[in-house]
């Protein structure tokens, strides 16, 4: 299991979402270099943790607009 975002996703389910998102075939995902597909995993990482983060000061913006 590797970290994705926050918790653990399956192997599989990351070579899914890297094939979805690269607009790859199963093939072409296996022809990549390991360090591409390691970099690529943490760049996906890194922007699912920011979106996260976005959308917690986003809400928490609007529960302190309401406390006014």
């Amino acid at each position: 299991m590797l970290r994705f975002g926050i918790g653990k996703v399956s192997e599989e389910l990351i070579m899914v979402q890297i094939c979805r998102e690269m607009h790859w075939t199963y093939q072409e995902f296996l022809e990549q270099p390991a360090w591409f597909i390691d970099l690529l995993i943490e760049i996906l990482d890194i922007e699912t943790r920011e979106m996260k983060r976005k959308e917690k000061l986003a809400e928490l913006k609007m529960k302190a607009k309401q406390l006014k």
